[in-house]
């Protein structure tokens, strides 16, 4: 299975089991607003919570279907690997100190000489938090910066993307 980094992402959907230990995360950790809280149309017993920055941007947005029904995962075939955020450049540091006052373990890095700071949800997504260059005054999330997707056909998955 190779692994390819989509960029431009609009959202990412994923399941949670735990609305609010996923809420308390994506909003008190990360600093995210929880946009809207709803339904899931398909189905409505279902939320669909929806995180993003203070106006809700396209490229911006992470949103969850509610099923605390299910399993954990497992890591496979046509799914994210990862989902990489991107934070200004030179806070690096704040975010592995912020993270590591909730008790979750990271993982800091570098790749292209691009600081990069890996963990996971309450959930066990793979998220990471990578510097970028920005006119952002405060250390807060930014963007959605790339999601990796894992596929068995990696050119087809390509060229889609």
């Amino acid at each position: 299975m190779k692994r390819t980094l989509l960029r431009g992402i609009h959202h990412v959907t994923a399941i949670c089991c735990n609305a609010n230990a996923t809420i308390d995360f994506y909003t008190k950790v990360l600093g995210l607003r929880l946009v809207k809280l709803t339904v899931n149309f398909d189905d409505p017993y279902t939320y669909h919570i929806y995180f993003g920055d203070n106006i809700g941007s396209p490229g911006t947005l992470i949103t969850f279907f509610h099923w605390p029904q299910l399993p954990k995962g497992s890591v496979g075939n046509g799914q994210p690997g990862r989902i990489q955020l991107a934070i200004p450049k030179g806070t690096i540091n704040y975010w592995a100190a912020k993270l590591s006052s909730y008790s979750i373990r990271t993982d800091l890095s570098a790749v292209d000489q691009k600081a990069i700071l890996r963990f996971s949800d309450p959930e066990g997504i793979p998220l990471e938090l990578i510097e970028v260059e920005s006119n952002a005054k405060e250390k807060s999330v930014i963007r959605i910066a790339g999601i990796e997707l894992l596929s068995m056909q990696p050119e087809k998955t390509k060229n889609f993307a």
